[in-house]
């Protein structure tokens, strides 16, 4: 399989169908079993803990940033938009704080209420904080095609 290593909104484009396409793999490497990942790819926030802290990661780390990009699109903001900035001529939380509370497990991304349950619960394995709780791509696809097939009163609020 191939690691992308920078899942996010600016690098997914959509065709005239609606159908995603991820583009820019130039940070992308082929995942072999002796080698081993370490190095820090991707962009802050859409980043796994993993990565962040520099230790050795998996295509899970591309399931936590995929995780992250749909809490992007479902609150319609950049991750973590409501923590960083000004208000009232203070700083709220400076970006390298916030990394520093993704890497201690104490910042998950956030989805809005109006989120349907169904890609709540998804959304909530995804950016899970141990790479192993996170659902593999296969789980991903079966998850989607399901919710892709459901009649329009359960997939309420979902657009396709």
């Amino acid at each position: 399989p191939i690691i992308h290593r920078d899942i996010k909104a600016k690098n997914v484009l959509l065709n005239e169908t609606c159908e995603a396409k991820v583009t820019d793999f130039g940070t992308s490497r082929e995942r072999v079993s002796d080698y081993t990942m370490t190095s820090e790819i991707g962009t802050m926030p859409w980043v796994a803990p993993e990565v962040l802290k520099g230790v050795r990661y998996s295509e899970k780390a591309d399931i936590y940033s995929l995780g992250v990009l749909i809490c992007e699109l479902d609150t319609a903001q950049v991750p973590y938009a409501n923590l960083v900035g000004t208000q009232g001529g203070d700083m709220q939380v400076t970006k390298a704080k916030i990394m520093m509370m993704v890497v201690a497990g104490d910042l998950r991304p956030v989805l809005t209420q109006s989120c349907p349950d169904i890609i709540y619960e998804i959304t909530r394995r995804c950016v899970a904080y141990e790479p192993s709780d996170r659902p593999s791509a296969k789980e991903l696809q079966m998850w989607l095609g399901e919710i892709h097939g459901l009649p329009p009163t359960l997939s309420k609020g979902l657009v396709w």
